[in-house]
């Protein structure tokens, strides 16, 4: 693949250490990966997303997870969401922009 884009895409934890893995695998010499989620902090704004902090993600363990891509965007912020009605405020998210590099 090209490129993969997650948007707010919380998996249980036993798919959490196998999709980030085979998504690294699927991707071709200078594909990319798109991703935005939700950070444990965002339990406290109540604005959307997963009911449990196993479910969302962080910068740290994402690093680890897309082991083999070179970060070009890592980061977790606050920001405003509009994402429809039942994703609308303020939003704990953490972001990437990653590609992998040739071997």
């Amino acid at each position: 693949m090209d490129v993969i884009i997650s948007i707010f895409v919380h998996l249980p934890p036993g798919l959490r250490q196998l999709v980030p893995r085979r998504c690294v695998q699927g991707l071709r010499d200078k594909g990319m990966i798109l991703l935005e989620a939700y950070t444990p902090l965002q339990l406290d704004y109540k604005t959307g997303g997963p009911p449990a902090a196993e479910m969302m993600m962080y910068m740290q363990s994402l690093s680890s997870e897309f082991n083999g891509l070179k970060f070009l965007h890592l980061q977790e912020c606050v920001r405003k969401i509009h994402e429809g009605e039942f994703h609308n405020g303020t939003g704990a998210v953490v972001q990437v922009l990653a590609i992998k590099n040739r071997k």
